[in-house]
């Protein structure tokens, strides 16, 4: 992971120079899907991806952290035939207790998913922006996991 990481990071300084300062954005939201192919970063797990992004937030210079581009909307786990299957890794906004079947997630890259299908209800200590990993299922479904807890839900995204 260093060399991809060695790798990664002066290509994505040399694209963002003259950026204000904002919120950071993950890998998977910066590149496009054939970018972030090419690059060989689908290759990573779920958790190698987030601990990638996890080392560019705390290491990336505020200066580059926004985007001098249009960023592609990100239509993952929408009804769009032509939209990646490639995981998704970002943060819950706030607390985070766990889940039920009327829970929904707000994550700091802007999606709003919502528990769907079976599962098996999860109740935690809070947490405070837990890293989740949103990955493809069979059949167009997606499953949500929260990083460090051994459970997973099956969801939809709202918006």
């Amino acid at each position: 992971m260093h060399m991809i990481a060695r790798f990664i990071v002066p290509l994505l300084v040399l694209a963002a120079p003259s950026a204000l300062a904002q919120e950071f954005s993950s890998l998977e939201e910066r590149m496009s899907s054939d970018d972030f192919t090419s690059a060989g970063l689908e290759r990573l797990s779920a958790d190698e991806l987030a601990r990638l992004n996890d080392w560019l937030r705390a290491n990336w210079p505020a200066s580059a952290a926004a985007t001098p581009y249009p960023v592609q909307a990100d239509n993952r786990g929408l009804s769009d035939p032509v939209a990646s299957r490639n995981a998704i890794v970002s943060r819950i906004k706030g607390e985070f207790t766990g889940w039920d079947s009327r829970t929904t997630f707000t994550l700091e890259n802007g999606m709003v998913w919502e528990i769907a299908g079976s599962f098996t209800p999860l109740a935690i200590r809070p947490v405070q922006d837990p890293t989740v990993i949103i990955e493809p299922g069979l059949l167009g479904a997606w499953n949500l996991r929260v990083e460090g807890y051994n459970a997973s839900a099956r969801v939809r995204r709202v918006r």
